[in-house]
């Protein structure tokens, strides 16, 4: 499964909620256990229970990885994954 890390490649720039149209306070749930929700934060931080981090960091530590994933493929608003998101509205610019 860590394979995935190595897959990803292209490094990004960091993920902004508001620049893809997802506003503070939106919920975004993790793909592998819609359970699990975060709460959009500001700018690039999310907060789980009372833990405020990365879209990233969660996902590497909600994975059990060693290495940080990219967190956009793990997380969705909408029931659309946010890294799809991101490619969908930067085709439309």
């Amino acid at each position: 499964q860590e394979k995935e890390v190595d897959e990803v490649k292209e490094r990004r720039s960091r993920f902004h909620f508001a620049q893809y149209g997802i506003p503070v306070g939106s919920k975004l749930t993790f793909t592998r256990d819609s359970n699990i929700t975060a709460e959009v934060m500001k700018n690039d931080k999310i907060k789980i229970g009372n833990k405020v981090s990365s879209l990233s960091n969660f996902a590497m530590e909600l994975l059990g990885y060693q290495r940080r994933p990219q967190g956009t493929l793990y997380f969705e608003f909408e029931d659309e994954i946010l890294d799809d998101r991101r490619k969908r509205l930067e085709e439309n610019e």
